[in-house]
């Protein structure tokens, strides 16, 4: 449960709901959340969040202030507040992106009482998260706005004894305790009139003692309490307990009467509970709906003395049925209010709604397609509500002050492509690094084009590959790199795109043909290396399946005496030149196998005109536009021709962009696209080495519409689902809401 957590609450007194709030502030400690802590009035809990190393401020109205506090309160993950007096803490988040449990222990009265003060349940922000404390609120919101809330129950815990030896306990006579604030609420003057009302041998039969905060009493009720102990020997006022005081009198009692008038829930009867007593409670209170009378406990009409008396006789009268209650009221507790039971469900709650996501901060302005796939992320980021800052290396003023305002905000992450603003430095000092800010870093080339940075991070590095044969190199060989991620690039849907039928263009390719590299010269090898670049190359001519680094370390392994870190270093420095040559070996023939089909083919893209042989009519070569540009001419092709840039175990967003532009992709193979795609359903597969069977298909593509435009069809629904930039955009936030 990583993140920080702001609870606010409406009093600090050792009361109900502030009491249970505590608990829930303990368990998320323990979760290792951070916590901090607001409440509208101090009191005696102040000093366990004290000693818990929790510091909390005093705050009586938020609303004058929300301006302010919307500020402040953006860099926490989940606000918690606690009672329908909170309401004003409602008001200023809602509708807000800052994620809001709302949780409520409060009677109908209450309800009535701020009825035009809080929003409407049913119309409050989707930020805000209702959830009643027992069923009888959840009852009292369903009656009064027609809206459903889900509960979310309260720990009760704190009891070392054993329940067994509680409730098989006999003795003459029967001790009640009655428990809470002295006040009309709580009913004890209720129940005061009901023992006045008991005959002779039921009065020599019991013992009655209270307890409860005194601090602000009702002084009629607590006037009738002090009033019953002085006329009767069998009446003990017990004044205010600490919380393990009131459970060792729970202990020693037997059965725990809650005279209320209203009880939301009763957290002292499930302490009973748990301790293995008896419970006699009021039908209002949110117990009663887990008290079966007789069987489990005991219920009485509520504000009703006569009533209540004939109850007190009956548990009397029931002694011989006592440890059938008492067992079977402790099953109650351990299934519906242990901590087994009730805090896996509050952190399951809780981490449900923590919005862990970044603040991000994207960096662009070196390269056109880097820049396009910023933009698509940036607004995919709107779309799901992410906040972020965009850093355009073009312009100075976008990492001046401007950043540094957004980087206090907190909770920050970076996202760059190919390390562009990795060292982005402040006096001398790795700017990430100085302000603790994660890196998340695409690489969308092979990695070892990024050796420096990924040798000696300058700082926190997380690195997101398109290939998994990248992953492996990285941990192979990078080891201070400590949190890798597989995700393939995204795909673009671009506006206008043509029916298929209609779509002028047969075959299209948008990318350029890498140029042929001369080999240099290895100075540290006798022969200059050119042994090790002719094998590792006919070996790849002969095996395209296999990656550039694969065969690399195939040869040095077969010839013996290679350290890694000398692999490494002939991989790093000479690995990208038979890269080139390989691939422009392939695209040439694969183009040349397309061309001959007589089928109208339309390239842009660099370094198709350096070929020894002139280009057939119904091959069109054009320059290289823009990554736009790109996918709305896909949207007139009935095939899009995909050349892997020697991925085996990957993918690029040229895949992506063919299917949701509505061509057929016609691609050469990888692990990766293997796993997802099924040849001639969502997408057509070509294999190097068979190009013949490729023209085969194509020719069948073409003179087959129909069919062709049903597996385009089919291989859009696949990637609108999944291999959209909106789609890669919830998958980066989802890393960063994994970091802290």
């Amino acid at each position: 449960m990583n993140g920080r957590i702001l609870f606010i609450t409406h009093q600090l007194s050792r009361t109900g709901a502030p009491i249970v709030l505590l608990d829930m502030i303990k368990l998320c400690k323990r979760e290792r959340a951070d916590i901090d802590v607001i409440t509208m009035m101090d009191g005696e809990l102040g000093e366990q969040l004290h000693n818990m190393g929790i510091d909390y401020k005093i705050m009586e109205r938020f609303y004058p202030e929300k301006e302010r506090l919307l500020s402040e309160w953006s860099r926490y993950n989940l606000v918690v507040a606690n009672t329908i007096v909170t309401y004003e803490v409602i008001h200023v988040l809602n509708g807000s992106k800052i994620p809001v449990i709302w949780w409520l222990h409060e009677g109908r009265q209450y309800f009535e009482y701020f009825a035009s003060v809080i929003p409407h349940f049913g119309t409050i922000g989707s930020n805000i998260h209702t959830y009643a404390v027992s069923p009888y609120v959840k009852s009292v919101i369903k009656d009064i706005y027609k809206c459903d809330v889900p509960m979310m129950h309260f720990a009760v815990y704190g009891y070392e004894g054993e329940a067994d030896k509680h409730y098989a306990r006999k003795r003459d006579v029967v001790k009640f305790l009655t428990a809470g604030t002295f006040s009309k609420i709580k009913g004890q003057d209720v129940l005061a009139a009901a023992i006045r009302m008991l005959p002779d041998e039921y009065m020599k039969k019991a013992e009655f003692s209270f307890c409860g905060n005194e601090a602000a009493v009702d002084e009629e009720v607590y006037t009738s309490v002090c009033e019953l102990e002085k006329d009767y020997n069998n009446v003990h006022m017990l004044h205010q307990l600490t919380r393990q005081q009131t459970i060792s009198c729970m202990e020693d009692a037997d059965c725990l009467i809650v005279p209320s008038r209203i009880e939301p829930l009763s957290a002292v009867a499930i302490e009973m509970m748990m301790t293995g007593g008896t419970v006699l409670c009021t039908d209002v209170c949110g117990i009663a709906y887990y008290v079966e009378d007789g069987e489990n406990g005991y219920v009485t009409s509520s504000d009703d003395p006569q009533r209540l008396a004939e109850s007190i006789i009956r548990v009397i009268d029931d002694y011989d049925n006592w440890e059938h209650i008492g067992k079977i009221g402790h099953q109650t507790y351990m299934k519906h209010f242990s901590r087994e039971a009730v805090e896996p469900d509050i952190v399951r709650i809780v981490e449900k709604y923590m919005n862990l996501s970044k603040r991000i901060i994207f960096i662009k302005g070196k390269l056109e397609t880097l820049d396009y796939f910023i933009d698509q992320l940036a607004d995919s980021a709107d779309k799901l509500g992410i906040e972020y800052y965009i850093i355009n290396t073009g312009i100075p003023e976008s990492y001046g002050e401007a950043l540094e305002e957004y980087v206090k905000l907190g909770r920050c992450a970076v996202f760059m492509i190919n390390q562009i603003g990795l060292l982005l430095s402040e006096n001398g000092q790795n700017y990430w690094k100085e302000r603790n800010i994660p890196v998340y870093d695409l690489i969308v080339d092979h990695p070892y084009n990024y050796a420096d940075a990924l040798e000696c991070p300058p700082a926190d590095i997380n690195v997101i590959v398109i290939d998994r044969n990248h992953e492996k190199f990285i941990r192979k060989y990078y080891p201070e790199i400590r949190n890798i991620y597989f995700m393939p690039d995204g795909g673009n849907e671009a506006e206008g795109r043509m029916q298929y039928k209609d779509r002028p263009i047969d075959i299209l390719y948008v990318g350029d043909c890498q140029l042929s590299t001369p080999f240099i010269e290895i100075p540290d090898m006798s022969d200059k290396g050119m042994e090790m670049y002719s094998t590792v190359y006919n070996i790849l001519l002969q095996k395209p399946g296999l990656s550039i680094e694969e065969t690399m370390e195939l040869y040095f392994e077969a010839k013996g005496g290679y350290t890694k870190e000398q692999v490494k270093q002939y991989i790093l420095n000479y690995g990208f030149i038979i890269s080139d040559n390989v691939r422009r070996y392939y695209k040439l023939k694969t183009m040349h196998a397309l061309e001959s089909t007589g089928a109208s083919i339309v390239i842009y893209g660099k370094g198709w005109d350096a070929r020894d042989e002139a280009w057939q009519p119904n091959v069109s070569i054009n320059a290289r536009i823009s990554s736009e540009e790109c996918n709305r001419m896909l949207g007139k092709a009935k095939i899009g021709l995909n050349c892997m840039p020697w991925f085996k175990d990957g993918c690029s967003e040229r895949v992506f962009n063919i299917m949701l532009n509505g061509a057929v992709c016609l691609t050469d193979t990888s692990k990766y696209l293997l796993e997802r795609f099924e040849h001639g359903n969502e997408l057509v597969f070509y294999n190097l080495e068979d190009m013949e069977k490729m023209k085969q298909n194509v020719c069948w593509l073409l003179e087959n519409p129909n069919a062709a435009s049903q597996i385009a069809q089919a291989g859009y629904e696949a990637a609108i689902r999944n291999d959209t930039w909106l789609c890669r955009m919830g998958e980066i936030a989802k890393m960063m809401g994994k970091m802290r």
